[in-house]
């Protein structure tokens, strides 16, 4: 349905036969009694003028859409919408002044909103205003109808939009920050000023005046604010949320409850790693995989799962697995995905296996600007079918324990030798065996000439440009295929969780060494985590907010270092002293801190005339000159020792990640 020449019209194909058969419109046609615009061909568009439609026809075209000028418009606005990308990477990457990120839900939502003002703008400066809409008034009309179905986070009235319009085409235009609330990501409780946020820690840090608990501290603290003219508080609610941060509890915890405690719950502990010297450490449609194989009991037991591009038959991705699974689908299209870079316009499957699971966590909607279940026999299933058939019989039949291609091919080349597999069965491949075999047999088809333009399938599909679909950036890869822990995770020294039974360490770095301000505001907070199954070299950590899950920040594998010292690198020995000391200065930072506070309160002990506590084992002390003679003579040994044992290329594997 479109609106041309302030007519409400509907496509050929939207009137016929759907609402009126071929032979009647013919027929009203050749009577003059239907009037159309356009003329079909060449991929021209015939429409039909509404109003032109016998009475019958007409009511049955606002019986099913309703009124047709109110739902033309509503059409006409909707094939100009269209989404704005870049708007949503930047919302993506947009930082609250706490540092935190914008929620999932609120960021689809400012998405949308800028997607509408850009389509407003594009009516407004292309002219499309004149051209399908009799004036401003019914334009507007049709803006705010459209916002309210869609649900869109902005207002329908033209009196309350001109407003957010304005701001939205300040400056270039496009002024994305302007559709974010100054107020996103603010502390709507009670405000406490700095100074008596500092009087607030100083006392109840105190171990020489001990606050019992927190009422009797709201108590003083309205005294106290009374007396310096501050606003008093109604509730402990302030107080606790000041005092529980992990920023402050870290203040106030030492002198209240003791160092010791402090250092267990908040000092960072040096992992260290026990000798090991020897080596380490580590790993489509769908369709039967159709050889045979030592587990197998004469049968082909592994399913593959292939996505395949429609225009070059070019496999781009697969997975083998026991069976057609969520898994093995989600494996292959994250291949697919690395393969291309790009984003389907149009995804096809075949609705069974795992793709129920795909479909209810709505990642094939994410995938591909449309995902559509074909039906049995259709034609899109016989060509990959027929892509199959071919690469079956062209190159898997090469093989001695090729099982066949099914039961009704009638070539007897398409059939299983099976008194030569009786023969043989103790020399079938393994699995591993036939997924090498597998993979080179897709080299060789993705390498043979297509059959209609004779070039290798592979680049033929490299060679085409498609400017219809999205490229792929890190966001699209973390959303469609990181996963998330299900349950948030709490960040001591660092942060472990475990997949598969191996458990994996990480932590927030910052010029090689833990991330002070992180540990000292996020220190025994809890994080959902979002990791790439296939990377574990880093993760990416969230908190949860009203809005849906809030990006905070990236956290790297937990720094090792080799316990014994015959086995440590060079450098080591230096990164432990490095260590150390910022373990020592961490606590010390905190007790100076708190210090300084109790003395310009006058709540320290020493205000009372008693002595405050000492942070044991934190005493620095210079390396003797044998000791730096000592370390030195080592990293010399380990330097000598790296010189005659050159890493080879296999040792060299994280470096080509």
């Amino acid at each position: 349905m479109k609106i041309i020449d302030n007519q409400p019209c509907l496509e050929y194909k939207e009137l016929v036969p759907e609402i009126m058969s071929e032979s009647n419109f013919k027929w009203h046609k050749g009577q003059g009694n239907i009037q159309t615009i356009g003329r079909g061909g060449n991929g021209n568009k015939v429409y039909i003028v509404i109003d032109s439609l016998p009475p019958k026809y007409r009511s049955e075209v606002e019986r099913l859409l309703g009124c047709p000028k109110k739902a033309a418009r509503m059409a006409t606005i909707k094939e100009v919408f269209e989404d704005d990308r870049n708007a949503e990477i930047f919302f993506k990457e947009h930082r609250t002044s706490d540092g935190t990120g914008l929620g999932d839900e609120l960021i689809g939502q400012l998405a949308q909103s800028a997607s509408m003002l850009n389509t407003i703008n594009r009516f407004e400066k292309e002219g499309l205003v004149r051209k399908y809409f009799e004036s401003k008034a019914e334009f507007w009309a049709a803006v705010g109808a459209y916002i309210e179905k869609k649900k869109i986070k902005l207002p329908t009235s033209y009196c309350k939009m001109l407003p957010r319009l304005k701001a939205y085409n300040e400056g270039d235009g496009k002024n994305y920050a302007s559709l974010i609330h100054g107020n996103y990501g603010n502390d709507y409780s009670e405000k406490v000023d700095d100074l008596m946020r500092g009087w607030i820690l100083a006392t109840y840090a105190s171990p020489a005046n001990p606050i019992p608990d927190l009422n009797y501290l709201l108590e003083l603290y309205n005294q106290e604010a009374t007396r310096r003219d501050r606003k008093t508080l109604k509730s402990i609610s302030t107080l606790y949320r000041i005092l529980t941060t992990p920023e402050n509890e870290r203040l106030w915890m030492g002198p209240r409850q003791g160092y010791l405690k402090l250092k267990n719950k908040y000092g960072y502990k040096i992992k260290t790693e026990m000798p090991t010297l020897r080596d380490s450490l580590w790993y489509g449609d769908g369709t039967k995989l159709n050889f045979f194989d030592k587990d197998g009991k004469l049968k082909a037991s592994y399913t593959v799962y292939e996505i395949i591009d429609a225009y070059s038959e070019a496999f781009i991705g697969f997975n083998i697995a026991n069976s057609e699974n969520f898994e093995s689908q989600f494996l292959a299209f994250k291949m697919a995905i690395k393969t291309s870079t790009f984003k389907p316009f149009e995804l096809r499957y075949d609705n069974q296996g795992g793709h129920k699971k795909l479909i209810s966590s709505n990642f094939l909607n994410k995938l591909a600007r449309l995902s559509i279940a074909t039906r049995p026999y259709s034609p899109t299933g016989k060509s990959i079918e027929s892509v199959f058939g071919r690469f079956q019989s062209q190159f898997m039949a090469r093989h001695w324990f090729f099982t066949g291609q099914n039961i009704t091919a009638r070539k007897a080349s398409s059939r299983a030798n099976m008194e030569f597999i009786l023969s043989n069965v103790h020399n079938l491949p393994t699995i591993e065996e036939i997924a090498q075999v597998y993979i080179a047999d897709r080299q060789m088809w993705n390498q043979a000439p297509h059959p209609k333009t004779g070039l290798p399938r592979i680049e033929m599909y490299n060679q085409s440009v498609n400017s219809g679909v999205q490229k792929v950036n890190i966001w699209d890869m973390v959303d469609l295929f990181w996963l998330t822990t299900p349950k948030p995770i709490t960040y001591r020294s660092a942060l472990s969780f475990t997949i598969s039974k191996r458990c994996y360490e990480f932590e927030v770095l910052k010029d090689g060494l833990p991330d002070a301000d992180f540990r000292r505001k996020y220190t025994n907070e809890r994080f959902f985590v979002k990791y790439d199954p296939d990377d574990l070299s880093f993760v990416l950590l969230y908190q949860d907010s009203p809005n849906g899950l809030q990006f905070i920040t990236r956290a790297d594998d937990r720094l090792h270092i080799q316990r014994n010292i015959q086995e440590q690198k060079p450098g080591e020995r230096k990164t432990i002293r490095a260590l150390n000391d910022y373990q020592v200065d961490e606590i010390e930072t905190a007790k100076n801190k708190i210090e300084n506070l109790m003395t310009l309160h006058c709540t320290s002990a020493e205000s009372f005339g008693l002595n405050s506590a000492r942070v044991p084992g934190t005493n620095k002390k210079k390396p003797s000159i044998g000791q730096l003679l000592k370390e030195e003579s080592m990293e010399d040994y380990h330097e000598m020792v790296a010189e005659s044992n050159p890493a080879t290329d296999s040792e060299d594997w994280i470096s080509k990640i």
